[in-house]
């Protein structure tokens, strides 16, 4: 599924909030309600609250055919204004939290480990993109938000979990952030569950699964410091652009480079190298539990002898 990332942005539900305006709202199911670390009070999106994301996971199924539903995707989403005294401070920027739920009778293969990847596009590079692969600072286009060795999302511990929900099978959360001080700008990341090869191939290439992939981010807007949010939404295949840019970056092969040196001159940074990991779209990484396999049997059977006595 190829996405046009600009009608993204333009068919995205835009909820700006003025930043002498804002108040504290109560949080999202896996934030406080009381503003977290770098963040001055939560925006609201959705009438003042932050946005509860609920959304189906499916795979394919092997032991009955088709399709089956193996679990839900629980988010919590809003805007935000840096607090006084921390990075943020004079930006703001999104949260996105919650993680995967696995459905009761589903488990990952054997060999396989769940994991986040997630790509990023944003006007100004920061993070990873300049740490890890040397970009430039502005418009380096789309790149990974992990390092140079391993694709995976490492922060997996959402601030708290739901009462009557618990604790995820595989936790996420991000709070990015930008500054008013440099314009007119976005943030956009595209956020995927993946099933990754334990071991590698005779290649020396690690296989991700993708199982499936959404859109969030926001976007800053000045002179009047307001931050616009950019929901999650768009659950499904990953993008072309996603499958494109991380099997680039993980190819082996030199990428990325161009950014600046520190002061002191001598040109731009050079190009780096990256493990091999393959990305594939590809669903079929779930199994049912023993047991489950076991009642399935049995339903079988039953329905058998029933189209005989008949």
């Amino acid at each position: 599924m190829k996405i046009d990332r600009s009608v993204f942005f333009a068919a995205a539900v835009s909820l700006t909030v003025a930043g002498m305006a804002l108040a504290s709202t109560t949080g999202g199911r896996f934030f406080p309600d009381a503003p977290i670390g770098q963040v001055q009070s939560w925006g609201g999106v959705n009438g003042g609250a932050p946005r509860e994301v609920n959304i189906n996971v499916s795979a394919i199924d092997k032991e009955r055919g088709g399709m089956s539903n193996v679990g839900t995707l629980r988010f919590s989403y809003d805007t935000y204004l840096g607090a006084a005294g921390t990075n943020a401070a004079g930006g703001g920027g999104a949260i996105l939290a919650g993680g995967f739920y696995a459905g009761n009778g589903w488990r990952v293969k054997d060999g396989l480990n769940l994991a986040w990847v997630q790509t990023v596009t944003a006007t100004r590079t920061g993070g990873s993109g300049i740490t890890a692969w040397n970009l430039p600072a502005t418009n380096a286009g789309e790149y990974p938000d992990a390092g140079r060795n391993d694709p995976r999302y490492t922060i997996t511990n959402p601030p708290q979990f739901p009462a009557g929900i618990g604790a995820p099978t595989l936790g996420f959360q991000d709070i990015p952030s930008r500054f008013f001080a440099d314009g007119n700008q976005s943030w956009t990341a595209e956020l995927a569950l993946v099933a990754i090869t334990k071991n590698a191939d005779g290649q020396g290439f690690k296989t991700v699964n993708v199982i499936g992939s959404l859109l969030w981010g926001f976007s800053l807007n000045t002179p009047a410091n307001t931050v616009t949010a950019l929901q999650p939404t768009l659950w499904g295949a990953p993008t072309a652009s996603f499958l494109n840019t991380l099997n680039s970056f993980y190819s082996g092969n030199l990428v990325g480079g161009g950014g600046a040196l520190p002061t002191g001159g001598g040109g731009p940074l050079p190009q780096v190298r990256g493990e091999k990991f393959r990305f594939v779209a590809n669903t079929n990484v779930f199994i049912p539990t023993p047991g489950t396999i076991g009642i399935m049997a049995l339903a079988g059977v039953v329905a058998s002898r029933r189209r005989r006595a008949a």
